[in-house]
């Protein structure tokens, strides 16, 4: 728990950020998890599983979670931000860990078919 990795969005566009929660070196099971957040730590912005749930997904087992953050209305710049853990145990959350998160918008150029 608590470790801090450095991660890139891009906004508007698929590109997702695929992590591992580990406790004591070894992937947590998260199968009772029933929403996680991450706030940046100024608490200007979050993105909450409750109410945009495919921004978070958890389901992809031995521990692994991906944010799919391109699409959620996170403002460009270089974010500290924490990641909360639920599940019927910790009702209130339990902090996991730290993500440095470079949100980043690129510009938007028409594709030629």
């Amino acid at each position: 728990m608590a470790t801090t990795s450095s991660e890139t969005v891009y906004l508007g566009r698929d590109n997702a950020i695929d992590l591992q929660l580990l406790s004591d070196g070894r992937a947590v099971d998260l199968s009772s998890v029933t929403r996680m957040i991450l706030r940046d730590s100024a608490c200007t912005w979050e993105v909450d599983s409750s109410t945009s749930p495919t921004s978070i997904d958890w389901t992809g087992g031995d521990g692994a979670l991906t944010l799919h953050l391109g699409q959620e209305p996170i403002p460009p710049g270089i974010y500290l931000c924490h990641l909360f853990v639920y599940d019927p145990t910790n009702p209130n959350g339990l902090f996991w860990q730290k993500v440095k998160i470079s949100v980043v918008n690129l510009c938007e150029m028409p594709i030629s078919p």
